[in-house]
């Protein structure tokens, strides 16, 4: 005769069973790190603020600025999208970082501000831009 067979719990979630390992590994490594693919979006954004600010013209810095960009953002090196926008002499974007909160007197690690930047290059309306919002922080 045989004998009876024990009760099988059933599992508590079937599906779980039938996903492929590497599914339940990514889903495990990302899932206590809510803020993670935040953090890389805001990354990205402060980025392509710091590249405007370089590169390109005003309209590119607002962009970035409208989309989340910090207007503090830093480089590696402690360099701001206003000393960039300083460096180059970009008055359109300079006014605008400006606008929306950027620090006339932060220094990058060399310890130069944005007005030293625009100093360097003789850029006369940039430096008296950001020599009267200077005197306003």
């Amino acid at each position: 005769m045989d004998s009876p067979q024990p009760d099988r719990k059933r599992h508590p979630f079937p599906w779980l069973l039938k996903l492929p390992i590497a599914a339940i590994c990514l889903a495990l490594l990302i899932w206590p790190w809510p803020g993670f693919f935040r953090q890389l979006r805001q990354d990205k954004l402060n980025n392509a603020l710091l590249e405007a600010a370089h590169y390109r013209t005003a309209a590119d810095v607002q962009k970035a600025l409208d989309q989340g960009a910090g207007a503090n953002t830093r480089e590696p090196y402690g360099e701001t999208a206003l000393m960039l926008a300083a460096f180059y002499g970009q008055t359109d974007s300079v006014k605008l970082l400006l606008s929306r909160g950027a620090k006339v007197n932060l220094a990058c690690e060399q310890g130069e501000t944005a007005f030293k930047w625009a100093a360097q290059n003789k850029h006369f309306d940039t430096m008296a831009l950001l020599r009267k919002a200077g005197e306003k922080q």
